[in-house]
Order: structure tokens, then C-alpha cells, then sequence
């Protein structure tokens, strides 16, 4: 079932805004969201609120914090790294209530994700660094080719990760998807642009007809939910697929083969069980309800187990 356990009253003249959630568990999770616009279009601060239980929410006092917060990945509900609006990286280990800020890759990163205790990777639009160190020193360990910087994404647990960025133009897409199981000692491309109007290279088994990716999520065993499209198709299709360590993908499909649909959210526990929101695409765009479905066979079946109002 679903319901609403936190409502972001905000008090700026635009909408508040949920920026990011960590959840480790049915009780524990950790949000950080804006109190919304000033009528010039910046933002008011942002805070970080905690819950312990599901249900109640504290709002944490963020202390040491050199500026605001545009991105968190936190791997508990204690350890987090994140990202500072002017370009620095921040570390707790007491789940936000204090930070300190920590050393600063060569380039303004644009998205954190924190795979282990003291160790993890910031992206830019073009290049991925990493520490081992808890942010001190950073390294950089692959950067695409060609394009990249308006879409981007990482995920990562452990020594897995998986990082994605396009740039868009012209109804075009270029960039690429990359993703490593050794701690980035080696990246592999799942997709990847080499040049702009060029052949996209896609990694053996990759799914027919589907280009390009977005990943969403990363177990702690590497298994990688992501979601991609087709734009060459009669209507544009999206999947779900679900890819092993060893990019075995399996395509997950609904309640129709051909649905046109957007991934609200994605989950997944571990090679087997995988959750997602899913919101049909109308003639005007993605429509309500929002369905959840799970899937306990790696994302071959797809079962609804709650649809909202």
C-alpha cells in the first residue's frame, strides 16, 4: 500500500521541491528538499529531514554545512557524502546532522554517490572521479568520448557503478553508458556515441531496438536497473530492464508488451526483486494514477501491487 508520510509545506512563491530521497529500510530514510522560489526563480534554503519509524520526520540542523546542499547519497542512515552548491564535497557520519567539507575533484562535480564506507565516485557532464579516501583525494577514471553534460546519472554500491550523460540537440542524442564492477580499475561501455551522427556502440546483448540508457539503481551484488527508449519506433516505447554483472538484460514489460510509459521510480533489493512506479504516457504526456509492480524473478514477470488515485 501507499500512502503520504512527508508533505513539503514549503514558503516560497513557487512550488517546494523534494530534491532527493535515501531509504534504507521500511522505516529509515532521509530527504532533502527546497522551501521553494523567491519571485526571481532562487531557490530558499534547503533542508535535510530524517525518519526513524515511517511516520514522524525531524528536520536536521546540518552544522559544519559551507554552503547549500544540491545533491546527498548516503549508504546507511548515518554515513552520507554530498554536494555543495558551490562545487564542494561534504561527508557525515551521523546521518546530516553535522558535516565537514572534504577535498574537491579537479571539475565541479554535478552528482555524488557514496558505494561503501569512506569510498565513492562525483560526476561531471564528461568524467568520473573517485575516492577511497572519504572525498580527500579524488581520481579521475573514465570520461566519454563524444557529447554528454545535460543528462546525467550515476548509481553505485560497493565496487559497482554505473554512470551515464548526454547532451540533446536537434532531436539527437550523443554521449554515453558506462559502467565498472571493479571499483573502476576497468569501464565498459553498455552504449556509447564516438561521434555525433555516428554509429552508437552498444555492448553485445543489449536489447533490440532500445538505445542509450539511464541507470537507476545498483544492488549490492552489481545488479543494475535502468530504464531506456526507443525513438525510432512506430510510437516511442520505454523499458525497464534489469542487467547482471556479466550484462545479461532482461526487458521488463507490464501489463502491455508495447506500453508507452515513464519510470516514476525504480527499486531494487537485489538480482531478484526490483520495484517500480510506472505512469502511463496520454496524448498530453504522462497521466495518473502511478502503479506500483514488483517483480521477485529478476524482471521477467511483473506483478501490480498498488495503483494510486
Amino acid at each position: 500500500t501507499g500512502s503520504v508520510r512527508l508533505h513539503i509545506a514549503g514558503s516560497g512563491d513557487q512550488p517546494p521541491t523534494v530534491q532527493g530521497v535515501d531509504a534504507f529500510d521500511e522505516r529509515s530514510a532521509i530527504v532533502l528538499a527546497y522551501d521553494g522560489n523567491n519571485p526571481d526563480g532562487t531557490q530558499l534554503p534547503d533542508y535535510l529531514e530524517r525518519t526513524t519509524d515511517g511516520v514522524h520526520w525531524t528536520r536536521l540542523a546540518q552544522h559544519g554545512l559551507p554552503a547549500q546542499l544540491r545533491e546527498i547519497s548516503f549508504l546507511d542512515v548515518h554515513h552520507g557524502w554530498g554536494l555543495t552548491k558551490t562545487g564542494g564535497v561534504v561527508t557525515t557520519d551521523d546521518g546530516g546532522d553535522h558535516w565537514r567539507a572534504t577535498g574537491r575533484p579537479p571539475q565541479t562535480g554535478l552528482i555524488v554517490c557514496l558505494g561503501a564506507p569512506g569510498s565513492g565516485w562525483v560526476a561531471t557532464g564528461t568524467t568520473v572521479y573517485r575516492s577511497v579516501d572519504n572525498g580527500a583525494t579524488w581520481v579521475a577514471q573514465v570520461a566519454i568520448p563524444a557529447g554528454g553534460g545535460s543528462e546525467i546519472s550515476l548509481v553505485c554500491r560497493g565496487d559497482h557503478a554505473a554512470y551515464a550523460s548526454y547532451s540533446v540537440g536537434a532531436s539527437q542524442h550523443i554521449g554515453g553508458f558506462l559502467r565498472t564492477d571493479d571499483g573502476g580499475s576497468r569501464w565498459r561501455p553498455l552504449t556509447e556515441d564516438l561521434a555525433l551522427g555516428g554509429t552508437t556502440v552498444t555492448a553485445p546483448g543489449f536489447p533490440e531496438n532500445q538505445f542509450r540508457g539511464t541507470p537507476l539503481v545498483m544492488t549490492s551484488g552489481g545488479t543494475l536497473v535502468f530504464s531506456t527508449g526507443c525513438g525510432v519506433c512506430n510510437t516511442v516505447q520505454n523499458w525497464v530492464v534489469v542487467a547482471s554483472p556479466t550484462d545479461r538484460f532482461v526487458v521488463g514489460t507490464f501489463d502491455k508488451p508495447n506500453d508507452q510509459f515513464v519510470a516514476a521510480a525504480v527499486s531494487g533489493v537485489d538480482a531478484s526483486h526490483v520495484f517500480a512506479e510506472i505512469m502511463r504516457i496520454g496524448t498530453n504526456g504522462p497521466t495518473n494514477p502511478v502503479t506500483l509492480y514488483a517483480s521477485s524473478d529478476g524482471g521477467h514477470i511483473w506483478q501490480v501491487r498498488w495503483t494510486g488515485q
